[in-house]
Formats: structure tokens, C-alpha cells, sequence
């Protein structure tokens, strides 16, 4: 049974196991198949009838694989976002607002980091601009780490802004506190 959450974790383990094989040609068959395109098209069919936990396990089950081929072949993260991928990302945030608290929270856990590993999926580097206005309190600094050329460094924005955006709007200190722990994960990557 689908509905089953047994079912639908050992169905998440063994997508993510094969996505993580990274098999030359999974790509190619996935978009052949244009499943990344459906399965988003899906996920906006029924947003309002399975809870935003499912949607959110669900999303990181079947959208791992455009993360784990980006570096071999960018296919599926060229579908995903041709496809209105981050929105239905956002939409899902949005929905776990209401719903997510610490005892229930893996699944949004697990989507904010996969969501973190998207925002390196990309070609160029984003540049942190340094523009700290005055006044600010005495001893205060803001020294960004100059890249080094490291591949973990955002050079997705539109990743980046999912975070950000549902961070402004949310009023649940769990789903806050959990978008902070993201951002700061990705800010200390590699550095």
C-alpha cells in the first residue's frame, strides 16, 4: 500500500540508494521518461491532499536523483527547474508552516538539505557583496571567506531564495530555526 509510511520509507531508501550509484545512464533514461517532469506535475495534483510531511519525503526521494547526477550530467536539473521545480519545493515549505514541530520534523529536516545541496548545483559562483552600512556596534567585522575555487559555494540562487523566502514568512519557530541551521551549513561548507 502507497499510503503505508513503511512502504513509503523503504521505498525512499532503495531511490535514494540507486540515486546515490550514480549510474551513467540514469539520467538519460529519467529524462527520456521525462519522470522528473511528472512526478513534479504530481506533486501539484495532490499538494492538498497528502499531508506536507509525505509531500516533503516524497520530493527528496524522487528529486535526489537531480542532485546526484548534476555532476556527471545536468539533464535532470534542467528539467527540474524547466518544469517549475522550486516552486513546487516552495509550495511544500509553505505547507509544513502549520505542521512541523520538533517531534514530527525529519522529513522537512531532510527536504531544507536537500534543498542546501541544490544551491551548489550550478556554474557560477555567487558573489557575497560587502556593503555594511553604518552605525554599527563597536568591534563589529564582517569578513566573508574569499572562495577558493571550492565546489561547495552557491551558485544556485534560486535554491538560495527558497530558504530564504520561507524563512521571511514563516511563523513556526521550528521550521525558522531549522532554515537557520541550513543556511549556516552552507555557509561554513568547505570553509
Amino acid at each position: 500500500d502507497q499510503c503505508s509510511s513503511s512502504w513509503r520509507h523503504r521505498t525512499s531508501l532503495v531511490l535514494r540508494a540507486v540515486s546515490r550509484a550514480r549510474a551513467k545512464n540514469i539520467a538519460a533514461v529519467l529524462k527520456a521518461m521525462d519522470c522528473i517532469k511528472i512526478c513534479i506535475q504530481n506533486l501539484f495534483k495532490i499538494t492538498d491532499q497528502v499531508s506536507a510531511l509525505v509531500l516533503a519525503e516524497v520530493a527528496v526521494s524522487v528529486f535526489s536523483f537531480v542532485k546526484d547526477s548534476y555532476s556527471t550530467n545536468p539533464v535532470l536539473l534542467e528539467e527540474f527547474e524547466n518544469n517549475e521545480g522550486y516552486r513546487v519545493l516552495q509550495t511544500i515549505l509553505s505547507r509544513c508552516d502549520a505542521a512541523v514541530n520538533h517531534e514530527n520534523g525529519k522529513p522537512i529536516e531532510e527536504l531544507m538539505d536537500f534543498i542546501a545541496a541544490l544551491t551548489i548545483c550550478g556554474k557560477a559562483e555567487l558573489k557575497v557583496a560587502v556593503c555594511v552600512s553604518n552605525p554599527q556596534p563597536p568591534d563589529f567585522k564582517f569578513d566573508p571567506p574569499i572562495s577558493s575555487g571550492s565546489s561547495s559555494i552557491v551558485k544556485n540562487l534560486p535554491a538560495f531564495r527558497i530558504l530564504q523566502s520561507t524563512f521571511l514568512q514563516s511563523e513556526n519557530p521550528y521550521i525558522c530555526t531549522q532554515l537557520l541551521r541550513t543556511i549556516k551549513m552552507i555557509w561554513t561548507w568547505d570553509k
